[in-house]
């Protein structure tokens, strides 16, 4: 009676063990998506040079990486880096091509490390180059606290360099860069080249 007994309470112990574990799986899972927007990346190329350029894409929660030339009424971030999800939906809805598809498990792989880069350090920022432009990378956090988004700063490629030193962050930057190598329609100087 009493192995009997034992081998209950062994069975119901495990099975306790066992839900507990899955239940804070689950609140991690939960904890590294909660703070997804519907847009969640963003390359952006600007050039006075010669005229003005404006032009680049974003990749929203489906993967869509949807590009843009010559935005109209574009809404720029507040000085704390912070803009409002309407702003930044109209900045989307500039948008008029699909350039490329991410497949679902990838983009949620790199969308759990957006909030890692948020307080990443930044490179000391150098001038490489003349009439170049700037293009940035971005990763977007969505602050439900605020009601806004928060601009993460991913790299910059140019007239200047810079990076977040981020080990999440410098990830995240080299695949955004095999993302536009794979479209092939803009460019971005591959983090460390010619240091």
């Amino acid at each position: 009676m009493k192995s009997i007994l034992s081998f209950i309470a062994y069975v119901i112990s495990t099975f306790t063990i066992i839900i507990f574990t899955s239940s804070c799986n689950k609140d991690d899972s939960n904890r590294n998506t909660q703070n997804l927007g519907h847009i969640l990346f963003q390359y952006d190329y600007v050039n006075w040079a010669w005229g003005y350029q404006h032009a680049g894409w974003f990749i929203d929660s489906s993967g869509n990486v949807k590009g843009y030339n010559l935005p109209h009424n574009w809404k720029y971030a507040d000085s704390l880096g912070y803009i409002l999800k309407d702003s930044l939906e109209l900045n989307y809805n500039n948008t008029d091509t699909l350039l490329f598809q991410v497949e679902k498990q990838e983009l949620l792989e790199k969308a759990k490390m957006i909030e890692k880069t948020i307080n990443g350090k930044l490179s000391a920022k150098t001038h490489t180059a003349f009439d170049a432009g700037s293009a940035v990378l971005y990763c977007y956090y969505w602050d439900r606290k605020k009601g806004a988004y928060k601009i993460i700063f991913l790299a910059e490629s140019g007239d200047f360099e810079q990076h977040n030193l981020d080990t999440s962050g410098i990830a995240l930057s080299n695949w955004l860069i095999s993302i536009m190598d794979k479209t092939n329609s803009f460019w971005f100087k591959n983090l460390g080249e010619n240091r």
